[in-house]
């Protein structure tokens, strides 16, 4: 589901709580790649394209060295590569700059596809023109920003050596994430009920659990339970020890493939920088990374699968709480019966008289609280 709208939901359901009373923590482990890619974010890549005189020196170096064809033609190739992963994500304004704002470059779109074109330096003064786009285009397309967080993250910056079972693994800082302020609304209800068949996961975890458990820390202003059917079956007492009105919690799940695509175009874009500006170690932190993440791309796969990309914990459990994928939160009250027709996507296909009878025996729960 949404995420804005869980949390949202956590808004509307206690709107007479400040929002830093409704927020969840998140975490992201650092794998072996995300931690080559936050070196590689910290490395400075910008002292060439500053110095003018930096740019001179390599210019009459690769002319000297016969070399200055064969990089230039790598640009147009890296170039165009790191364009077309990024077909889609370009904003307007970007676009406009790449097309009107190159002194030494073109940026073409031919038969659904971006094509570079590079004229060959003949002077030092084309040379630095041709500096200068690159590194605007650094700017302009953002990769000078980690490629798995948007601008002004800086969570893969704020490193945690935390104890996992009997590994220790490094993870990000916790941030808060928070419900937005519904102050100027009003919730009614004082007695709440989620119903549930078990399998309400990931977003529905996030809104339904982390108002649950800020009813239990605020119970004056309204109770919130589950009522569940489905699990395993048996007596009450044992159902209810398998069954939990929530499953997965999410973790903000991503497709692969579009982390790939930004991630490989961030790599490639820089591999194109170091390339021109002769800056070998940033070079083969770049390339040690490229071979690395593709080393984390089954070859045998037509398409990357879906994964979750953090923990979250229960700001309100404080915090030495465990990550909400270990946290079992039995449902309050459990429904014997099966119901049949009364989930899915489509509304329009649910079973209208199922659904008033789960509805009745559900609305039985009311009596016990």
């Amino acid at each position: 589901g949404f995420i804005d709208f869980a949390w949202a939901f956590v808004g509307a359901m206690h709107p007479e709580l400040p929002s830093e009373e409704k927020c969840s923590l998140y975490s992201r482990p650092l794998t072996k790649v995300s931690k080559m890619a936050n070196a590689i974010a910290k490395s400075d890549f910008t002292s060439f394209y500053t110095w003018i005189d930096s740019q001179a020196a390599r210019f009459k170096d690769l002319k000297q060295n016969g070399a200055l064809k064969i990089v230039v033609h790598n640009l147009e190739l890296l170039f165009t590569h790191t364009l077309n992963l990024k077909v889609g994500d370009l904003t307007d304004s970007q676009w406009l700059h790449l097309q009107f704002e190159m002194a030494q470059m073109k940026i073409l779109w031919k038969n659904n596809a971006f094509e570079v074109q590079v004229g060959v330096p003949v002077n030092e003064k084309e040379f630095s023109n041709l500096v200068q786009d690159v590194f605007s285009a650094y700017l302009v397309l953002k990769m000078n920003h980690h490629p798995l967080f948007e601008e002004g993250d800086t969570h893969y910056m704020r490193v945690k050596v935390l104890q996992r079972g009997d590994d220790e693994r490094e993870f990000t800082a916790r941030w808060e994430e928070c419900a937005e302020d519904f102050s100027n609304t009003k919730n009614p209800f004082s007695k709440i009920l989620f119903l549930s068949d078990g399998l309400c996961g990931s977003s529905c975890t996030t809104g339904t659990m982390t108002s649950y458990l800020i009813a239990k820390k605020n119970p004056k202003h309204r109770e919130i339970k589950y009522v569940t059917f489905g699990g395993t079956g048996g007596a009450a007492h044992e159902a209810k020890q398998k069954l939990a009105g929530y499953s997965f919690p999410g973790g903000n799940v991503k497709d692969g493939s579009k982390v790939a695509k930004k991630t490989f175009a961030w790599a490639l874009f820089l591999l194109m920088m170091t390339s021109l500006g002769g800056l070998d170690h940033e070079q083969k932190k770049v390339m040690d990374f490229l071979s690395a993440l593709a080393n984390e791309v089954p070859d045998w796969v037509d398409a990357l699968p879906w994964f979750t990309q953090s923990q979250i914990f229960q700001k309100v459990l404080q915090q030495r709480n465990v990550p909400d994928e270990y946290l079992f939160i039995q449902t309050d009250f459990y429904l014997p019966q099966w119901y049949y027709g009364v989930t899915g996507d489509n509304a329009s296909n649910w079973d209208l008289t199922e659904l008033n009878r789960m509805h009745s025996d559900a609305s039985q729960a009311f009596e016990k609280f």
